[in-house]
Order: C-alpha cells, then sequence, then structure tokens
C-alpha cells in the first residue's frame, strides 16, 4: 500500500468487492450448431463480472460517483477493465495480480433465441496478492468511519481465494454499515459470522447452497445418525432432485433457521421473486412478462431504447467486428426498427416486418436474407423478445442496495432492484445494462404480496391459495416488522 494516494482509500457510500471480474466477449450468430463450425456475424467486447455489474448497474442508475470498487485485476484484460471503470469516474482500488483477468464468452444464437455462455478459468491468486486486498479491504472501511454506509461482496472466488477473505471482511464491518452478500459458493463461513444484512441469492443457488449447508451439518452433528443413513441410501442424483423440488420458502426457511440473515432476497427468471424477513414472514413479487410488456408499449407507441450500436463504446475497448452480409443485414433490420420506436432483439419478426415498412430487406434479396427470415420467422410469440439475463441479478443487488441505503424500505428498495434487473434483460449487448423508463414500466406492473405468520401452518405451508396474503398497496408494510437495521 506504500504510495497509494490517501485520498484514494477513501470510499464512497458502497464499497463493493468484486474478486472475479472478466473481459467479456459477445459472439452472435444467425444459427448456432451445437457440434459444428460456426461462424459468427459480429463480435463486441464489454466488461463483466459480479462486483463490476454491480457497479456498472449503479453507473446507469446514476449512482457511479457513490461507489467504490475494490478488484483484482490483470494482464491487458484487465487494464481495458480499469479503463472502462475510469471512462465511466467508477472509484476503484485494483490489485494487480501476474496472471491475465479471465475472458467470458457469449454466445448468442439468433434463430432460436438462446444465449449460451462460455466461462474461462481464473488465474491463481497468490497468498502477497490476497493479503494485499484483505488489507485495502479492511483500510477502506476504517477510513470509511463516517461516511461508508454499506458494503457488497459479489461473486465467487478466483483459484487461491477461498470464503475466509469475504468472512474477514465482514467481520470488520461496524455494526452501523449494511453488508450486502450476494453469492453462493463457500459463503458459509461469512454467513455464521452473523454479518450479512442482506442475502440477495436466485433459487438455482439457493438449492444449491441449502443442500450443502444440510450435508455439511449431517456430517458434523451425532444428533442426525439416522437422517445421514437415510441421506446415504440415496443417490447424489436423488438428493438433489428432493432439493430441486422443495418450494422457495421451505429452502428459504431451512436457510434462515440456521443463520441470523436480516433480509434474503430469492429471485428466479421471469418467475415471483421474494423477499423474507423470517422463515414465516415474507413478501412476493409476481413479476410481468416482458415480452408482453414490450409488446403493450409498442402499441401505446412508447419510445423502446436501441442498445444495438451500445457495446464497445469504451475507447479502451476493442472496437465491433462485423464479419460478413448477413451481418450487415441484421444490423440495418434492427437500426431500421429503432427508427420506427423498435429496438435490438424486441421487434415483431414476422413476415410483414422484413418484406415491408422498413426496406431492411426486399423481396430480391441474396439466399443469405432468405435465410435471416427464416431465423426471424419464429414459431413460439415468445421468442418475439431476445433476452439476456447475465448480469440481471447483479443489477438486481445494486438497485436494491442503494435504494434501501436512501430509504430503508426494503419491500420498494427490492421492488426496483428486480425491475431494473428485469429492464436489464433486453440489453443484449452489454451485461447490467438497462433504460429507466423500461424498468419503471416493470416497477408499475409488479404485484406486490405479504404473507405472515398466522397465513402459515405448523408445517411450513401456507394455509390456502389466497388465505392472509394480501396486495401491498405501495410497499407499505409498518417499518417495526419489516426493518430491524439501523
Amino acid at each position: 500500500m506504500e504510495g497509494v494516494d490517501p485520498y484514494k482509500l477513501m470510499p464512497r457510500d458502497v464499497l463493493c468487492v468484486g474478486l472475479n471480474p472478466a473481459f467479456q466477449t459477445t459472439l452472435h450468430f444467425e444459427m448456432f450448431n451445437k457440434g459444428g463450425v460456426n461462424r459468427s456475424f459480429k463480435k463486441t467486447h464489454s466488461i463483466g463480472g459480479k462486483g463490476q455489474n454491480f457497479v456498472m448497474a449503479c453507473e446507469q442508475y446514476g449512482q457511479h460517483d457513490r461507489v467504490t470498487l475494490l478488484q483484482f485485476v490483470g494482464g491487458m484484460t484487465g487494464t481495458f477493465i480499469t479503463q472502462v471503470l475510469e471512462e465511466k469516474n467508477i472509484h476503484q482500488i485494483n490489485v494487480r495480480t501476474r496472471k491475465a483477468t479471465r475472458t467470458c464468452t457469449t454466445v448468442l444464437d439468433q434463430m432460436a433465441g438462446d444465449m449460451t455462455e462460455l466461462i474461462e478459468p481464473t488465474g491463481l491468486i497468490r497468498r502477497q496478492e490476497r493479503e494485499e486486498l484483505e488489507t485495502y479491504a479492511e483500510t477502506l472501511i476504517a477510513n470509511g468511519i463516517g461516511g461508508l454506509r454499506a458494503i457488497a461482496l459479489c461473486g465467487t472466488y478466483p483459484t487461491g481465494i477461498s470464503g475466509s477473505t469475504y468472512a474477514r471482511i465482514a467481520r470488520a464491518k461496524p455494526a452501523n454499515l449494511v453488508l450486502l452478500l450476494d453469492a453462493y459458493k463457500d459463503v458459509t463461513e461469512v454467513l455464521s459470522t452473523g454479518q450479512v444484512d442482506i442475502f440477495k441469492i436466485n433459487h438455482e443457488e439457493l438449492v444449491a447452497l441449502v443442500q450443502e449447508v444440510e450435508r455439511l451439518s449431517r456430517q458434523t452433528s451425532d444428533t442426525l445418525r439416522v437422517e445421514v443413513l437415510r441421506e446415504r441410501s440415496r443417490s447424489p442424483s436423488d438428493a438433489g432432485d428432493r432439493y430441486a423440488t422443495m418450494s422457495i420458502p421451505e429452502l428459504a426457511g431451512r436457510l434462515l433457521r440456521r443463520y441470523n440473515i436480516r433480509l434474503l432476497g430469492v429471485t428466479n427468471g421471469p418467475e415471483s421473486a421474494y423477499l423474507f424477513y423470517s422463515p414465516t414472514h415474507y413478501v412476493i413479487f409476481d413479476l410481468p412478462s416482458l415480452p408482453d410488456l414490450v409488446r403493450t408499449l409498442r402499441a401505446q407507441r412508447r419510445p423502446i431504447p436501441d442498445y444495438s450500436d451500445t457495446a464497445s463504446m469504451s475507447s479502451s475497448l476493442p472496437s465491433p467486428v462485423m464479419l460478413d452480409e448477413i451481418g450487415d443485414d441484421i444490423m440495418r433490420l434492427r437500426l431500421s426498427r429503432a427508427s420506427t420506436g423498435g429496438s435490438f432483439g424486441l421487434g415483431g419478426r414476422g413476415e410483414s416486418d422484413l418484406m415491408n415498412g422498413s426496406g431492411a430487406i426486399s423481396p430480391a434479396s441474396s439466399a443469405h436474407s432468405e435465410r435471416l427470415q427464416r431465423s426471424c420467422n419464429r414459431k413460439d410469440a415468445e421468442a418475439e423478445v431476445l433476452l439476456n439475463p447475465l448480469g440481471a441479478g447483479d443489477t438486481a443487488s445494486a438497485v436494491f442496495l442503494m435504494e434501501y441505503i436512501d430509504t430503508r424500505d426494503a419491500v420498494d428498495a427490492f421492488r426496483r432492484g428486480i425491475a431494473a434487473a428485469s429492464a436489464s434483460c433486453l440489453v443484449t449487448e452489454q451485461t447490467a445494462h438497462f433504460d429507466t423508463v423500461i424498468m419503471d414500466a416493470v416497477y408499475e406492473r409488479i404485484r406486490v404480496h405479504e404473507v405472515s405468520p398466522g397465513d402459515i401452518d405448523t408445517d411450513g405451508d401456507m394455509r390456502s391459495a389466497s388465505a392472509g396474503i394480501s396486495a401491498v398497496e405501495h410497499c407499505a408494510i409498518p417499518m417495526s416488522s419489516r426493518d430491524t437495521l439501523a
């Protein structure tokens, strides 16, 4: 830490620890053939990693000057990441590593509307590098007394880092700070500190975590020998299936009875999200359909943001590469839709859109344009909207935490977080980018319901589909029952 500007070690309102950044490459394919040779028509670059997505979402939300990012970076890919963040005026503390920052590749299949993510292994973080980052974290927390309001621990660990790093940072947290954890692998040590105020996780991660926590507990508890024998009699897949079939409230209850977590937020893709205060007191958030929302906005002639040209706008990133003429046609189609209120990946994909109106593709088009037409004629109406869920959970965490530290209204803050996450799914070129117009439209359509202890029977199930569940008008749950954080 010698030679570091002391002012640089003064954190902003939120300290985000993002240990596993990524240099993100996105390859676009007209049609991706698994097991075959595939030629993309476009390549773009951006930055990734849960902590990095967190701060980028803050920037999108107009909060770039309120967050500090602590991260490992190495090689040219690490340099790209730091330069992009500098251009965004995001305060960052970087620990340089001998190994280069990993590259992750997203494969977008235009015909199927599918996304595949390829993740490189991370380079080994040396002990000196780990200790340097942990010392930076403790110094930032100590220097932040009176100004720092929250800490966000985001994502998995690179090779050479374990859960003890998050636990060490959590133990350094003063009681008046809010600590958000957005991770699920090797988090039992940090959860055991009792310092986690907000735990944000998705359904699949919750299943894996509860299964792992209970497996470890059974291995160390003499009082559960019968259950251990039963578990050993099952195959690993049987045990996994048992947890996978549990409801989100049941899984959350098992976790909350084991760890002191103030707020547990669980997302589940396009399905309902949950915010838990206890195993028997929680709020359900029913999300609107994004394809339906987009069609509604288009019918109302409300502008839908076009992000087709925003990727790689940073001067620090390589320029987008268009590889053949079909890519040119697809991009012309997107730009023509943008001029008429459409958006990248959002327009209707029917023949009339292709052959009329914009003139992007004429009846005299060549064979490759005919292939494009076929790829755009989706059988499934839901496929009219190409969605990119990468970074959505990180976006939810960022907006949730920024709103929460300002308002202390957990329900409304979480509602805004998942609205921003939904909006970010419409941006296929980048992660953790969203438009607040779309976010507000989603927010308005989220249905919020509260489940209180009296609505749960002795088995932990709701007494009926409607018993005790009421819409929460403007998220107005009494503060005394909703929030005990300082």
